[in-house]
């Protein structure tokens, strides 16, 4: 089962554990679910209200707060204040490699499974819509993937909703670690 698959290679990743002391420490959480043997990945697209990153596609996320004894419990807070997805529901795998951004932050991603289907509680002052991405795309036809030449980083367009920068740098390190369970032979 592609679950099972995804639990051992994100299980026996190890990350190289470098964070840079200069950027604000965040972390998002990839939450996938299966349905008929195909994997999801959910993505937010977040309001046009927010102070930052007004509408584009993310994984849920944020800063760590004072109060977070670490970074997979960020991960799971914001997953529950963004989506309702409550920690107690989650089966989180393990971690993949940081990813920093020119904004000034240090994301730790994290990797945790949903049963499927899921009553989503959305917090509307955040996000604006919920996308629930086929993984198995990125790999076919149905995904472009593209790179902007000047920094080489991915960008993947899938139905209409366009997936770059840091989202789409986890998005593709994740499905480069996770491929072997996903392409089929």
């Amino acid at each position: 089962m592609k679950v099972q698959a995804v639990r051992e290679i994100i299980g026996k990743f190890v990350p190289d554990g470098c964070v840079r002391a200069d950027l604000t420490s965040a972390a998002v959480m990839i939450t996938f679910f299966v349905v008929s043997e195909e994997l999801f990945v959910i993505l937010n697209r977040r309001t046009r209200t927010l102070p930052r990153h007004k509408g584009e596609v993310c994984f849920p996320g944020g800063t760590m707060d004072f109060k977070d004894p670490d970074l997979r419990y960020t991960a799971l807070r914001e997953l529950n204040e963004e989506m309702g997805i409550s920690p107690n529901e989650v089966e989180v795998f393990g971690s993949i490699g940081n990813v920093q951004t020119n904004t000034g932050f240090d994301i730790t991603p994290f990797v945790g499974f949903i049963n499927y289907p899921y009553t989503y509680e959305v917090n509307e002052d955040e996000v604006e819509s919920i996308i629930e991405f086929p993984i198995e795309n990125i790999f076919g036809d149905q995904c472009e993937r593209s790179l902007i030449s000047d920094n080489e980083y991915p960008v993947f367009e899938f139905d209409g909703d366009i997936v770059f920068g840091a989202t789409a740098r986890i998005l593709s390190d994740f499905c480069n670690l996770i491929a072997p369970a996903i392409i089929k032979e």
